[in-house]
Order: structure tokens, then C-alpha cells, then sequence
């Protein structure tokens, strides 16, 4: 349900923004990663690295500035603990909280794009634009996730536990920070590389709330190639 108000107020965005010249659609496609309190080692570079993908709808407000609506998606893993007989993933299962999951975060979000070095009239354009922005977004998670229930550690070996598996889901607020660069060909077509990071309100993206690590937030990074068609003319 959540996904199909999503798909509706994008296109709905895509049909008011549309009529503006010097807009422009894009799709974006990546590899991205979760942080989160159950999703890898980070100091030990033990971590899933994911696919994502984006269709974004841009409206040219200035020369400087931009409102962007984006949707997508993202494939999530939490790659697991190994060994799992670590005291922390005990202490969450006696707290109900997941080790693992596996799972896919839908997003939306609205943000304000500043362009660094936007064409001049009578200037030499740019090859290239500098841009970032930063706005409000919600993402929802379905997951299949695990808990390890009345675990017993001796000698630093797991001797008991039952590790429940269920299905859940839910909405996490975030705030999208969003810093790319774009050519700028000057024609219909422009090509883009942007980074995407996506700061929960919450912990709740992997299904663990402890917030143990060093940033309490769940956060989603993305690098993102994209490909750009302009509406209009390009502004």
C-alpha cells in the first residue's frame, strides 16, 4: 500500500513539474551500503555493499537553484556476525532485537538542489556543474529478520540458542544530503555522478534500536551514475 502512495504522488510530481522548460527527468542507478548497528564490521571493512536505483524529476527554480522529487529503491543485507556466538548478539536477542536481516528500503524524498557554477549569459558555460541539496524524505523497509533467543555463551562458545525468523516492516523519516557533479553538454542529454546519503530519524532501518555504534542514526550511502533527459530546453 505504502508503495503504490509513493509511485502516486511521484507522478503526480512528474505531471506538475513537467510543464517548466529547463527541467529535466533522470534515472540513477549504483552501489550503496547501510550502516546500522547490525550490519557489518566497519573498521574491518566487513560489509554488503548493495544495488539502488532512482528516477528523479527535476524542476528549475533559478539559475542557482532546483527542487528535485526522487523515488527508488534499495537492496539491504546486513551481512550477518561472524562468529555469531558474540556476547552483543545476546544481549540483543534478550532485548528482541535482530543480528541479520535481509530485506529492501522504497524512498522518497523532496530536496532543494544548489547548483555551484550555473550558466551565464554571454559567459563560456562550464563543462561541468557542481551541485548539492539537502530536503526531507521517508523510506519503508520490508525485511526478513533474526533473533537469536536465549542464547548462553561459555568459553566464548554459543552452547544455546533459538534463532526466531519473521517478517516485518515499517517507515523511517530521513534526510537526504545529496553532493554530485553533472556535464553539461548543453543539449538534450547530460550524465551525472552523485553521492547520496540518507540520515534516519530513527535506528529502525535493520530492526536493532541498541545504537551501539559509533553514529547513532541508521544511514544509507549511495553513488549514483546518472543519465539526464531535459524536458525543455536546458536552462
Amino acid at each position: 500500500m505504502f508503495k503504490n502512495i509513493l509511485s502516486l504522488i511521484f507522478f503526480v510530481s512528474i505531471y506538475q513539474l513537467s510543464m517548466a522548460q529547463g527541467d529535466f527527468v533522470s534515472i540513477g542507478v549504483g552501489p550503496g551500503m547501510l550502516y546500522a548497528d547490525n550490519s557489518g564490521e566497519y573498521r574491518a571493512f566487513k560489509f554488503k555493499i548493495q544495488p539502488a536505483a532512482t528516477i528523479s524529476i527535476n524542476k528549475q527554480i533559478s539559475d542557482f537553484l532546483s527542487v528535485r522529487a526522487n523515488i527508488g529503491a534499495q537492496m539491504l543485507n546486513s551481512g550477518g556476525y561472524d562468529p555469531l556466538n558474540h556476547r552483543r548478539v545476546v544481549n540483543w536477542g534478550n532485548q528482541d532485537q535482530a543480528f541479520d536481516f535481509t530485506g529492501i528500503a522504497y524512498f522518497l524524498d523532496v530536496t532543494p538542489i544548489l547548483i555551484t557554477n550555473p550558466n551565464s549569459q554571454g559567459m563560456v558555460a562550464s563543462p561541468f556543474h557542481f551541485y548539492a541539496g539537502l530536503g526531507f524524505g521517508a523510506m519503508y523497509v520490508e525485511r526478513e529478520q533474526k533473533v537469536l533467543k536465549n542464547g548462553l555463551i561459555i568459553d566464548g562458545e554459543l552452547v544455546q540458542g533459538d534463532i526466531i525468523t519473521t517478517n516485518e516492516n515499517n517507515i523511517v523519516p530521513y534526510i537526504p544530503l545529496k553532493i554530485g557533479v553533472s556535464t553539461n553538454l548543453e543539449y538534450e542529454w547530460d550524465y551525472a555522478v552523485e553521492f547520496s546519503l540518507m540520515t534516519g530519524l530513527n535506528s529502525e532501518i535493520d530492526g536493532n534500536n541498541m545504537k551501539t555504534k559509533t553514529l547513532q542514526p541508521d544511514m544509507i550511502g549511495q553513488i549514483l551514475f546518472t543519465v539526464r533527459r531535459y524536458i525543455g530546453r536546458p536552462w
